[in-house]
């Protein structure tokens, strides 16, 4: 899920190292008109679905569809029950089985197994749009990047873990046209 954070993150050398409803920051849960409240998958750590809990994998709960079919998900870290989504739509039901974003609808908030922020993003069809932010695990912020039809189109900008600048780099559909700082 989460994989192009990865690779960028490796392509530029700067790799750094709940309860469902409660302190919401987007408006999947107010979307839900049929409630439901049961575990659909379970996926290993590295994202591979399993027909049972994997001690350092994840989660994923049905929360209820939306009045258009689409079904509202929130995932979970199985060695805490710590929340790693805010809830989040998922627009197909081939969705539910597969921890990848393609199917994500509208904003995600993710989050590291202690309960600080990772990540927030946008999605439309799946792809990601608008800007996307990535955080250390101190909260401080890591990346940002701007995105349109799941390109990366404007300013990319990663940061020290002190919250210096360390990269600024621009991006014409998806094509890096220059690059700044990688210090």
């Amino acid at each position: 899920m989460k994989m192009w954070m990865v690779a960028v993150c490796v392509a530029l050398g700067l790799a750094a190292c709940g309860t469902s409803g409660g302190g919401l920051r987007n408006d999947a849960y107010k979307q839900i008109s049929e409630q439901k409240d049961e575990v659909v998958a379970y996926f290993n750590v590295e994202g591979a679905l399993s027909n049972q809990k994997v001690a350092n994998g994840f989660y994923r709960k049905l929360l209820g569809k939306t009045a258009s079919g689409s079904f509202v998900v929130q995932d979970f870290y199985s060695r805490n029950n710590v929340k790693q989504s805010d809830p989040f739509i998922i627009d197909n039901e081939s969705g539910l089985k597969a921890f990848t974003n393609q199917h994500t609808q509208g904003e995600l908030f993710l989050y590291y197994a202690n309960g600080a922020k990772m990540e927030h993003s946008v999605y439309e069809k799946g792809l990601l749009v608008s800007t996307s932010t990535a955080y250390y695990p101190s909260g401080t912020v890591f990346q940002t990047n701007q995105f349109e039809n799941g390109k990366l189109n404007g300013r990319s900008q990663f940061y020290h873990p002190d919250g210096k600048l360390a990269a600024n780099l621009e991006y014409v559909d998806g094509v890096l046209v220059n690059a700044e700082g990688l210090s």
